[in-house]
């Protein structure tokens, strides 16, 4: 998922390794999906990224002048299948493994 910025150099991503074991599903979502649009043009305000819950899943906030985004990062395995999580705000880059 990558969310541009009013600076053209500048993004927000959120990516997840994509290798498919067996006994697992994982991928990102949005919370509210059909109010994305009201984002077009927001402000970029600040990010919040949230503990590990449960091994599974993680949330990540991007608060903006328009309201929060919330995404939600999982990974459902059987505990033997970790997936990389990159969250990228501009040049900065922090790896979580779920």
């Amino acid at each position: 998922m990558v969310l541009k910025t009013k600076e053209e150099d500048n993004s927000i991503n959120v990516k997840i390794s994509n290798a498919l074991h067996c006994c697992e599903e994982f991928g990102i979502s949005i919370t509210d999906e059909s109010n994305i649009d009201q984002f077009i043009g927001a402000e970029y305000l600040s990010v919040d990224i949230g503990e590990i819950i449960d091994g599974e899943y993680i949330e990540i906030n991007i608060h903006t002048s328009q309201g929060t985004i919330n995404i939600k990062v999982y990974n459902m395995h059987n505990g033997y299948y970790s997936h990389d999580v990159y969250i990228q705000v501009y040049d900065e880059i922090k790896r979580i493994v779920l």
